[in-house]
């Protein structure tokens, strides 16, 4: 090797290990420690490949063009990873137009000297920019409506397992949490503008805008058959600590005593005043299904609703087997339905820990047990607070009318606590 080939070599191999302990993240960790570990200038293809991968996966230095860069490099001495991964970018409009001609060469290239699994990528390309060129399109203009919305490539499904693939969970210092992507799908399929409109954490808010940025290109959404831009928001949820444990099915009893409501269940029934359901969907998001005083029942993000109540519920698992899917359904059909502030069976409302009870059956029974409900405090008197509710409610004070409360619930037999 020549003295300057040396030289250079060795300056990449600089960078790289600069990159690589200033990200302090990578999927590519144990390749990286390997190589840093040699310590040979000659790894100087692999250097160029991995340094390319760090720019690509690592939302700490998420720098895609700097990524094409070190492919080249690494393309350049036809390296099989690098070349797959140009020609991905390639495929996918991810490179600046003022690369794609020396990528396009370099593949070419490389397709005549025998990597023959260029083909196919090529001529996707290929034939992609002619169906543009055939098909009229305005020169501006975002779509507001049309005759055909923007489709990831094989739908909604191919796009979840996409995210799950490319966005890692990061342990971040803030509380993870929803992060909402805004991005523009351009007229030949292209992610483009793509900015947070909801933040989480910060370190959550990168991982997220980075994997909306490494995706392929969209279908183009189209309006009287004609190309159109269009907004497109995609929401994205990272997992904390005490979501990674929570299960479909499983009950989030609060100890909650901040209003004057929560005050008065806590002296007439004990320790908790709240009681709410999780459900955990098939792409692997928390969800909390709860009747909620305000807005009545409703289904929201389990950080959005764990915002509200921090470190002030305890988790209750069912001891024996259930039908989970039943339990979801049923809870899904009381959506919107108004909160009971009457606490009265059968009337069209729901309170929260009816709710629990309305939605766990077996062999057409309830699973949970109604009993005789009690409003009055330790010395058998009922408290002012519920005798002025129900004065203006109207209705007498239900004394000894079935019904149930989160702490009776969460002393059933059939839970154990997390």
């Amino acid at each position: 090797m020549r003295q300057a080939d040396s030289l250079w070599a060795l300056a990449l191999y600089e960078e790289a290990v600069l990159v690589y302990e200033k990200a302090t993240w990578s999927v590519e960790k144990e390749d990286m420690e390997a190589f840093i570990a040699q310590k040979s200038a000659s790894k100087q293809v692999q250097a160029a490949y991995l340094l390319g991968l760090l720019y690509r996966n690592n939302f700490r230095c998420f720098d895609l063009q700097k990524s094409v860069d070190q492919m080249i490099i690494a393309g350049e001495q036809r390296y099989k990873p690098a070349l797959e991964m140009l020609a991905d970018y390639y495929v996918n409009l991810k490179i600046s137009s003022n690369k794609e001609a020396q990528v396009l060469s370099l593949l070419q290239k490389s397709l005549a000297a025998g990597d023959t699994f260029l083909a196919e990528p090529l001529q996707q390309r290929k034939d992609f920019d002619q169906k543009l060129l055939n098909k009229p399109s305005p020169s501006t203009g975002y779509g507001c409506s049309g005759e055909e919305l923007p489709e990831f490539p094989g739908g909604d499904d191919s796009l979840s397992t996409f995210l799950q693939k490319e966005i890692h969970n990061v342990d971040s210092k803030a509380r993870p949490g929803t992060v909402l992507v805004e991005f523009v799908v351009e007229k030949n399929g292209r992610v483009s503008n793509a900015s947070v409109k909801w933040s989480s954490a910060p370190d959550c808010d990168q991982e997220a805008l980075r994997g909306v940025l490494l995706m392929p290109r969209w279908k183009p959404g189209h309006n009287q058959g004609i190309y159109v831009r269009f907004f497109y928001q995609i929401p994205i949820t990272f997992k904390g600590e005490k979501e990674k444990d929570l299960a479909s099915g499983d009950l989030l009893f609060i100890r909650s005593k901040d209003s004057e409501m929560e005050k008065a269940i806590s002296v007439s029934t004990g320790e908790y005043t709240h009681v709410a359901l999780v459900e955990r969907d098939k792409n692997g998001y928390v969800w909390v299904i709860e009747a909620d005083r305000q807005e009545g029942v409703r289904r929201i993000h389990f950080y959005e609703w764990e915002q509200e109540y921090a470190d002030q519920y305890d988790v209750f698992r069912l001891t024996q087997p259930f039908d989970t899917a039943d339990v979801i359904s049923c809870a899904n059909r009381f959506l919107w339905k108004p909160y009971d502030d009457a606490f009265l069976p059968d009337n069209d409302k729901v309170y929260c820990s009816e709710l629990i009870y309305e939605c766990f059956w077996k062999n057409g029974e309830h699973l949970f047990e109604a009993k005789p409900m009690n409003w009055r405090d330790a010395d058998g008197n009922i408290p002012e607070y519920w005798l002025e509710h129900f004065q203006k409610l109207g209705v007498p004070v239900p004394e000894g009318v079935l019904g149930t409360n989160p702490t009776d619930l969460a002393r059933s037999p059939l839970l154990r606590k997390l």
